[in-house]
């Protein structure tokens, strides 16, 4: 019996791992994110021109509802429920990964904020391991404004 008892602890406390074969359902999307941060108040179209395709959003903060997209891709809305000065426009996402660099313009109530072509790096990204799927291809682009 004391036996017993040991050799459960040590299978409780041991220092070898018991691999189930499991997998998790973390899901991943192939595609580019443009990480950056916009919270001046005003109404702004954000463009990215990327492996052929365009996606051009309209939004305004603070928000009012009539924010808008075109093309395979959006733009990231975060705060809507927030006091106006905590609103922000939080990146874009790109539904390719086709594109050697993306063409982003954000331009602010008429004035342009940024023109600039960005190189475009992809990952592989497995997020339940390589034997679990899904497999992504996906890049993140730090835009400085």
């Amino acid at each position: 019996m004391l036996l017993f008892v040991l050799s459960g602890c040590a299978l409780l406390f041991g220092n070898d791992r018991v691999d189930t074969g499991a997998c998790t359902e973390i899901g991943c999307a192939d595609g580019i994110s443009l990480d950056f941060r916009l919270t001046e108040p005003g109404d702004y179209t954000v463009t990215a021109v990327a492996g052929g395709e365009t996606v051009a959003c309209t939004a305004s903060l603070p928000f009012d509802g009539t924010e808008s997209c075109t093309g395979p891709g959006y733009v990231v809305i975060s705060g809507t429920e927030l006091p106006p000065a905590d609103q922000m426009l939080d990146g874009m996402w790109l539904e390719t990964v086709e594109a050697t660099d993306v063409h982003l313009t954000i331009v602010r109530s008429g004035e342009t904020v940024i023109d600039e072509v960005l190189a475009v790096e992809y990952a592989i990204l497995e997020p339940n391991g390589p034997e679990c799927g899904p497999t992504c291809e996906f890049a993140q682009v730090d835009v400085s404004l």
